[in-house]
């Protein structure tokens, strides 16, 4: 007989964490000169021709202000961030909340539509900082 597994199911922006993760980012670094105005105006411009009714739900989707930019160098700078600006964030209650459930032995997944490089990072130091080291 097979035993179901329990999943507790944790959203990373707006939840975990108070901001979506991907707009602070891209606000940093068009900070750091890492994304100029042309890449903004391009991922606008991608966004208003998607015919949605919703330009923000367009800009969601479309990542296009990274185009162009080497893969590495985001992904550590997406680490940084993470490290620098994100993970102080993690509302405590969500430890806590984590905890219990492996305790329990629930499967605990992190949901997020963000970007990889964010969530990567922030997967591992959740795990790290609330529920004691990395799953095997």
């Amino acid at each position: 007989m097979i035993r179901a597994r329990r999943a507790a199911i944790f959203d990373l922006d707006g939840t975990i964490i108070p901001l979506s993760s991907e707009r602070a980012f891209v606000r940093h670094l068009v900070r750091k000169g890492i994304v100029g105005p042309r890449d903004l105006l391009r991922w606008f411009r991608a966004g208003a021709r998607t015919g949605s009714s919703s330009l923000l739900s367009s800009l969601r989707r479309c990542k296009l202000y990274l185009a162009g930019k080497p893969v590495e160098e985001i992904r550590r700078l997406g680490e940084e961030f993470v490290r620098s600006r994100l993970v102080n964030r993690i509302a405590p209650g969500a430890f806590a909340a984590a905890a219990e459930h492996r305790r329990a032995g629930d499967r605990i997944v992190l949901l997020s539509g963000s970007l990889e490089v964010l969530v990567e990072p922030m997967a591992k130091a959740f795990w790290r900082r609330g529920l004691g080291g990395l799953p095997s």
